[in-house]
């Protein structure tokens, strides 16, 4: 299989609506990717979404080619696309991170003032991944750990769910 990790980002446009609209996209994404075998993180600060997906690489570029028509987001950049050898959310269809404290230190670590992921480069790129593939998600448990099945998946949409209606 020709896995790679594929990072993008984009800013959020007037009508999104973080308390709304986090909850339905990460939902859709827990929907659908398990079927075309797509996993990934998604991080949201400061007006910015930052994106890894990792999967077969046509079935990458074609999730991504259907996520450039999303009006949620816009200016929408890829600023990083490599080959891996394995997958870094393996049990995630897509990972939440709420983790702006986290964030914020590795930032000033690394001597950027804020979250602006369009001056980005690959080694900031993978301080924020490892970073977030140490974080706890909030919403639940991985969703598709080895024997979870559909019900390991029902269980991570129900936390999904009652994580947005009590607004993070």
């Amino acid at each position: 299989m020709n896995l790679v990790r594929f990072v993008y980002v984009s800013a959020a446009t007037p009508e999104f609506n973080e308390q709304l609209d986090m909850g339905r996209i990460l939902q859709a994404s827990r929907r659908n990717n398990p079927s075309q075998e797509i996993g990934g993180v998604l991080y949201y600060g400061h007006g910015y979404f930052f994106q890894c997906l990792e999967g077969e690489r046509r079935k990458v570029n074609a999730l991504y080619r259907r996520l450039l028509g999303d009006p949620r987001h816009r200016d929408v950049d890829v600023i990083s696309v490599k080959p891996i050898p394995f997958r870094s959310f393996v049990d995630w269809s897509m990972k939440y991170v709420p983790v702006e404290d986290d964030v914020e230190n590795l930032l000033k670590r690394r001597g950027y003032k804020r979250f602006e992921p369009y001056d980005f480069d690959e080694t900031m790129v993978d301080a924020l991944i490892n970073l977030f593939a140490g974080a706890t998600d909030p919403t639940g448990g991985p969703d598709l750990r080895e024997g979870a099945g559909s019900a390991g998946r029902n269980k991570a949409l129900a936390g999904l769910l009652d994580f947005f209606r009590r607004g993070r």
